[in-house]
Order: C-alpha cells, then sequence, then structure tokens
C-alpha cells in the first residue's frame, strides 16, 4: 500500500476526574492533489492508499440540449476553495442543465470499516439556484454514501446498499442524513465554505458522526445514530454525488480512513512473544 501522507491523530475522551487519548493512524487516504491527478479526474485512476481505483459514472452532456455532466480537477484559487482544498487542489463535479443531470463517483475501499475507524472528507456545495427556467422539478441532491460493496449498474445504485448517506437536498438549506432513519434533518445550516465530515463505527449497528462547519468552526456531534441495513453488512465503497445541482458545483477532498492503534500494553505484548524462542515442555520425559 503506498500511503504518500501518514499522520497520526489523537481523539480525546473526557471521563470523569480522566483524560484519555485515542491513537489513530490513517490506513488509506487520497486527495486530488496528487500527481496522478495533474491531467484530470477519471475511472480507472487510483492514488494515495487503502482504495481501489475510481469508477465515474455520468449522463451525457449534450450541448445541443443543453446537458451538461462530469469531473475535474478544481484548483482552488479559480473556485474560491480555500478552506477545503489541500495543496490548492480538490475534486469537482458537476450536474447542470434542462434535464436531470446526474454525475457519481464510486470507490472502494481496500479494507472494510470496523468499529472505531473513522472515515472522513471535506464537502462543499454552495446550495441549489436554478440555471434554467425549463429546468426539471425532481429535487437535486449534493453528498456522498457509504455502502456495502455492490457493483453500481446504474446511476441510480448509489443508495443501493447505502448504510448512511450524507447530503444537501434542494428545498432544504440543511444536512441531511439517511440512516436507519430516512432523511433525517441535522439542523445544521450548508455552510457555504464547506464542511468536513466524519463518521465512526461503533459495533455493527450504530456509529458517530461529526460535521465541522468550516465557515465558523462549529464542530456539531451526533453520536449513538444506527446504520441503515443489516447489522454485519459492511461499508466497503463510497459514493459521491451530484445531481442536478445547476449553478453551482460539488466539491470533494481529503479522503481518510483512520484506524486505532493497538493499545501500548497489547503491542508490547505481541513483540515478546514473537521474540521469544520456541520451548519444550519436558514434564512428560523420563
Amino acid at each position: 500500500m503506498n500511503i504518500r501522507k501518514i499522520s497520526l491523530f489523537t481523539f480525546l475522551t473526557a471521563v470523569p476526574g480522566l483524560m484519555f487519548a485515542e491513537a489513530k493512524v490513517n490506513i488509506a487516504e487520497d486527495d486530488a492533489s496528487y500527481g496522478n491527478y495533474n491531467n484530470g479526474w477519471g475511472s480507472d485512476q487510483n492514488s494515495g492508499g487503502g482504495f481501489g481505483p475510481w469508477t465515474l459514472v455520468s449522463t451525457a452532456t449534450d450541448e445541443s440540449k443543453q446537458t451538461w455532466a462530469g469531473f475535474y480537477v478544481a484548483p482552488s484559487s479559480n473556485h474560491g476553495l480555500d478552506t477545503i482544498a489541500y495543496n490548492g487542489k480538490a475534486w469537482g463535479m458537476y450536474a447542470n442543465g434542462q434535464r436531470f443531470e446526474e454525475t457519481i463517483a464510486f470507490r472502494d475501499l481496500s479494507r472494510p470499516l470496523e468499529s472505531r475507524d473513522t472515515f472522513s472528507l471535506f464537502f462543499e456545495f454552495d446550495g441549489f439556484s436554478t440555471k434554467w427556467s425549463a429546468d426539471t422539478l425532481r429535487p437535486g441532491r449534493a453528498g456522498f454514501a457509504l455502502r456495502v460493496a455492490d457493483s453500481p449498474d446504474t446511476l441510480d445504485d448509489y443508495r443501493k446498499g447505502a448504510r448512511f448517506i450524507f447530503e444537501t437536498v434542494d428545498s432544504s438549506g440543511n444536512y441531511i442524513v439517511s440512516d436507519s432513519v430516512n432523511e433525517w434533518n441535522t439542523k445544521v445550516k450548508v455552510d457555504p465554505k464547506g464542511a468536513m465530515v466524519s463518521v465512526t463505527p461503533r459495533g455493527f449497528y450504530s456509529y458517530d458522526l461529526e460535521i465541522k462547519t468550516l465557515g465558523d468552526g462549529v464542530m456539531h456531534k451526533f453520536p449513538a445514530r444506527r446504520f441503515a441495513g443489516k447489522a454485519r453488512d459492511l461499508v466497503q465503497n463510497i459514493a459521491i454525488f451530484a445531481l442536478n445541482t445547476e449553478t453551482n458545483d460539488v466539491y470533494f477532498s481529503g479522503l481518510q480512513v483512520a484506524r486505532p492503534l493497538p493499545p501500548a500494553d497489547e503491542a508490547v505484548k505481541s513483540l515478546v512473544s514473537k521474540s521469544k524462542p520456541a520451548t519444550t515442555d519436558k514434564s512428560d520425559t523420563n
């Protein structure tokens, strides 16, 4: 696995009379600033580490019908992405025109999410603004889904096998989550400066959600939410989507999965057991 940057994260949890830290290390990460994206962002590309190649699907661009959909690497200087871009770049997606245009980026995780792993990314979308008077009335959506590893057959498959969906939906100015509850309103307003979103499974059923709005730096915490789907359906795929987003494009950066380091005493025991020479039980000899 070729991980370009490994960073150690410390998560502090308050306990009466005690503060303890859970150290985590990246087991997967990627970013649009890496050299593999110098010539753009397309299907079958792979970069960073801990993820499979991208599968990018979209409705066809047809200028004669005034429909556009696609993917690109966005320089922060041209798109006002200073709060989410890493090394000046982010992934960009557009879906605008007089029909219901869709762009979806699927990607497998090399290892499924485990309890206490943290999946995170940066997301920016300025909200829905009608571009065409003849546009469809079907509401647009922008966000991402954590899914089981079902191969996508159609554009609508981003919701197939989804255990968690984070999105903003046309007609709502807040971030919306679908898990065991469909389209649950977080009451967190969409931040035009973007958000950092983190999902941490807690066993097979539940997870903790954190949304940090980057315009004001506020962390919004939603502990002990319940995933959709069956308990043992492991999250092994992500789907990032922009559906009929009209005037504004959708931007993502900083894909990452962090996993807890083993407790120090267990790590020491493991090293000691591996270094001990084999011994023979002589109790039955004579």
